[in-house]
């Protein structure tokens, strides 16, 4: 079997979420766990660089992903077949004990945050921090848009070209809908540690915007015995002095506190996309959100995609590296029963445009998008492809895979006496005078609703069962940016 039908085949048995066969009761692990299992075959997946392997069955093949093969340590002897860069298959006639450890001598280690989906930029990334020559990555959370099924797919896909290992913690997008259960399926345990070169990693979740008390003591319990770094989605201070820190300011001064009181060395976050460094107190605290999604500051202020390589025994040596994004292009695709038309840079601006003061409220009641956006309604863009019926679902596609769905009182709202409450239903094309790429986050849906604010209320109020407010209650989430295709289904 080549390298990469292998990998494609291990990443196909990861999404087999349910785990089942005798094999399961026959088998004792640390540091990895198990995505499927059958009579005579085991997949595993490592999340530690140390794996401790007990089986107590009879004659099975196993195979152990996450793994970097030319630098394993595995006691006693094992006689392994490499099926890709991160994978290796044995077979054990009985019962076998196995300590299965990753050597990293030079301990160097490469950060990425906030791909979101973008994988494209994903794959630039890996391109180059294969280059890199670090011994494994850690992904500081929001790998997905939203918590999907084939969003986790699609990112799999891509991580298939990484040639190290890789160690994620989740972030607040990668847990919406059924999010949390999949990458805990997928990646194991959402709050873990290991030891690796001297060095203690701890890996938290936030992907809540907090931390509750439990993880808080047991983070304390763990800062007793190494230098550690942590690793965490959302950082307790946004270091721009904005709100995307802590929700709970308590927890924030308590995570702060043992921090400041413990054998910390460096705290690494993601959730603001951007690089930015600091040092307060002899702790280094690292944003690094540049993966792939929209950027929050200009480019001399962090904001640029990038990874990090991070050297702990070179006095906590941190590089960020940017990459170059090839040029911009973006069309939209506007697909009906009567076929289908494509929008490309420039088009949008002949047909009739609609300009208009607007803003949405986030989950966390935030008012935020405020500006003049112009845009052309979407029942427009429709009437050229058969436009739609009262039962069909328009379904609006981003460019990072999410997708929304959206009813026949979304676009024509005055069939149901919305035009009060949300507006009209726009793809803008311009925000505040900026178009895209200047604009990051266009083309988008804008709702313009007379008193300028689309609210969280406003949402409820024009969501039909099933959509919008009753899948994701926030206002801003029905506002698609970065929209490739719009898509009308019968249902």
């Amino acid at each position: 079997m080549n390298k990469r039908k292998a990998t494609i085949v291990i990443t196909i048995i990861l999404l087999c979420l349910s785990i089942s066969g005798p094999s399961q009761a026959n088998i004792e692990l640390r540091g990895a766990k198990v995505h499927y299992a059958t009579a005579d075959e085991v997949v595993l997946w490592a999340y530690s660089p140390t794996v401790t392997f007990k089986w107590t069955g009879g004659d099975a093949r196993f195979i152990l992903g996450n793994v970097a093969p030319s630098r394993l340590a595995v006691e006693p002897g094992l006689d392994f077949e490499v099926l890709s860069p991160t994978s290796i298959a044995w077979r054990a006639q009985g019962p076998q004990e196995l300590s299965i450890r990753t050597l990293t001598p030079q301990l160097t280690f490469a950060l990425v945050g906030d791909s979101q989906g973008r994988n494209q930029v994903l794959g630039l990334l890996i391109e180059e921090i294969n280059a890199s020559g670090a011994d494994f990555l850690i992904h500081l959370g929001d790998m997905v848009p939203s918590g999907q099924e084939d969003e986790y797919w699609a990112f799999l896909q891509t991580m298939e070209g990484l040639e190290c290992p890789y160690y994620p913690v989740p972030g607040n997008h990668d847990v919406k809908f059924q999010g949390r259960q999949i990458y805990q399926e997928l990646y194991g345990p959402l709050d873990h540690y290991f030891d690796q070169g001297g060095w203690r990693f701890i890996f938290l979740d936030s992907s809540s915007h907090g931390l509750d008390q439990a993880q808080l003591d047991w983070l304390e319990g763990l800062l007793k015995d190494y230098p550690s770094l942590i690793f965490t989605h959302v950082p307790h201070e946004d270091p721009r002095g904005e709100d995307h820190g802590f929700l709970d300011e308590a927890a924030a001064r308590a995570f702060a506190s043992l921090i400041a009181e413990g054998n910390v060395a460096a705290v690494f976050t993601g959730h603001v996309h951007m690089f930015h460094q600091m040092a307060r107190q002899g702790v280094t605290f690292v944003t690094s959100g540049g993966g792939g999604a929209p950027l929050y500051a200009d480019p001399d202020e962090g904001g640029y995609h990038h990874f990090v390589l991070v050297e702990p025994d070179q006095g906590m040596k941190i590089t960020p590296y940017e990459i170059t994004l090839p040029p911009y292009t973006w069309e939209v695709v506007v697909v009906g029963k009567e076929g289908e038309i494509v929008l490309c840079p420039g088009e949008l601006a002949k047909w009739t445009v609609i300009e208009g003061q607007s803003a949405y409220e986030n989950r966390f009641g935030n008012i935020t998008g405020q500006g003049v956006y112009r845009g052309v309604a979407v029942s427009e863009l429709l009437a050229q492809v058969g436009g739609m019926e009262p039962e069909d679902v328009l379904l609006v596609h981003a460019d990072d895979g999410y997708t929304q769905e959206f009813a026949y009182g979304n676009v024509y709202p005055e069939e149901p006496g919305w035009e009060e409450i949300q507006g009209e239903m726009t793809l803008a094309f311009a925000h505040e005078g900026l178009e895209p790429p200047d604009w990051q986050a266009g083309c988008r849906i804008a709702f313009l609703p007379p008193d300028g604010i689309y609210h969280n209320d406003d949402c409820a109020k024009t969501s039909v069962p099933g959509q919008g407010w009753h899948q994701d209650p926030s206002a801003g989430a029905r506002w698609v940016k970065n929209v490739v295709r719009l898509e009308v289904v019968s249902k």
